[in-house]
C-alpha cells in the first residue's frame, strides 16, 4: 500500500499525456523525453504497430488494462463505449488498482529527481481515479492532450483492433471529452499531431514553456532534436472517410482551436454535456449489452453500434 508515503510529493509535478490511442500520444511522449522529462526505464518495447516505440511505463499500462477488464471496459469489449458510472473510482473492487498505481508512482518518483511523466491512452478514461491518487500523494499533475484528426485515429484503431467504425468514433469522443472534463484547468496544453509536421519548433517551445523547462541549445538544435523524434515515414493513415458520428467534428474543431490559442473553448463544456445526456439514454441498456455480448457472440458489436449511433443521431437532431 501507499500508507508509507503520506504526501510523497509535497507539490511535486507529474506530466501526464492524455489522448485517444493512435492520436500521436507516443510521438508526444518521445518528444517530452527529448526535452528533459524523465520517463523511467521500464518502457514497453516497440513492435510492428509502433516501430518508433510506445514510450509507456509498462506496469501502469498493465494495471490500467487489468482495471478496465475488471470493469468490462477494455477497448475490444463491446461495452467499452459505455460510461463507467458515477463515482466508479470509489468502488471497493477498484481499491487494489488504486494502491498499485499509487505505489508505482511513488517508486518512480523516488528514482527520478527531476520532472517525471508517463503516458497510457487508457488514462483518459480513468482520470477521476488519477485525480484521487494525485490528491492523496500531494502531487500536481500537468495534463497534456494529444490531438489527431479523428477519422485517421479511428481508421488506425479499426485496422489494429477490428472494432467497427461507429464504435471507435464513440471511443474517440469519450477519450477526448473525458480527458478535457476531468483534467479541468490542469489541462495545460493541447498538442496537435499535424503541427509536428508543419511547425515542430513552435510546438516544442510551447511544451517547454508549459512545463517550465529550459532548452540549452539553439533553435536549430531544437529543430534537429525534434526531427529525430518526428518520422514522417510512420505517418501511415490518411483517413479515406470523414468521421460520421455527430459531435465529433465539432469537438475536434474546438480542440484544434485550443492547440493554436492555448485555451480550451467554453463550448466544449456544453458539447460534453450534450454527449453525456445522449449517452445516458443508453445507460439502461448497459446490462442488456453485457448479456448480449458475452464472449463467443460473433455479432457482438452490431447491437451496441446501431443503438448508440441511432441515439446520438436522434439527440443531435433535437439537441
Amino acid at each position: 500500500g501507499t500508507s508509507g508515503w503520506p504526501g510523497v510529493g509535497s507539490g511535486r509535478r507529474v506530466v501526464v499525456v492524455l489522448g485517444m490511442p493512435r492520436s500521436g500520444t507516443s510521438l508526444l511522449t518521445r518528444v517530452l523525453g527529448r526535452l528533459g522529462v524523465q520517463l523511467g526505464e521500464r518502457l514497453a518495447a516497440p513492435d510492428a504497430n509502433n516501430p518508433a516505440g510506445y514510450w509507456e511505463q509498462e506496469e501502469i499500462c498493465q494495471t490500467q488494462e487489468e482495471l478496465l477488464q475488471r470493469l468490462g471496459r477494455q477497448w475490444v469489449h463491446p461495452a467499452s463505449a459505455m460510461s463507467l458510472g458515477s463515482e466508479w473510482w470509489l468502488r471497493p473492487e477498484v481499491r487494489p488498482y488504486q494502491e498499485r498505481l499509487a505505489s508505482i508512482v511513488c517508486s518512480e518518483l523516488s528514482r527520478h529527481k527531476g520532472l517525471w511523466g508517463f503516458k497510457d491512452p487508457r488514462t483518459s478514461r480513468l482520470l477521476s481515479l488519477w485525480n484521487a491518487i494525485f490528491t492523496r500523494l500531494q502531487l500536481e499533475p500537468i495534463y497534456l492532450l494529444a490531438l489527431r484528426e479523428p477519422a485517421s485515429a479511428v481508421e488506425s484503431m479499426m485496422k489494429l483492433y477490428g472494432i467497427p467504425v461507429p464504435h471507435t468514433e464513440l471511443l474517440w469522443l469519450l477519450h477526448t471529452l473525458d480527458a478535457v472534463r476531468d483534467a479541468g484547468d490542469r489541462l495545460r496544453l493541447v498538442v496537435d499531431y499535424d503541427l509536428w509536421f508543419t511547425r515542430p519548433v513552435d510546438q516544442a517551445q510551447a511544451i517547454l514553456r508549459t512545463l517550465g523547462l529550459k532548452w540549452n541549445g539553439s533553435r536549430d538544435e531544437l529543430q534537429a532534436a525534434i526531427r529525430e523524434c518526428v518520422r514522417p515515414d510512420l505517418r501511415h493513415v490518411h483517413a479515406s472517410r470523414a468521421a460520421s458520428l455527430p459531435f465529433i467534428t465539432e469537438a475536434y474543431k474546438l480542440l484544434k482551436r485550443a492547440a493554436g490559442t492555448g485555451t480550451v473553448p467554453r463550448e466544449l463544456q456544453s458539447l460534453d454535456e450534450n454527449v453525456r445526456q445522449a449517452l445516458s439514454l443508453c445507460e439502461p441498456w448497459a446490462a442488456v449489452i453485457e448479456e448480449l455480448t458475452r464472449p463467443g457472440s460473433q455479432g457482438q458489436f452490431a447491437f451496441v453500434d446501431h443503438f448508440a449511433e441511432a441515439r446520438l443521431e436522434a439527440f443531435a437532431s433535437t439537441g
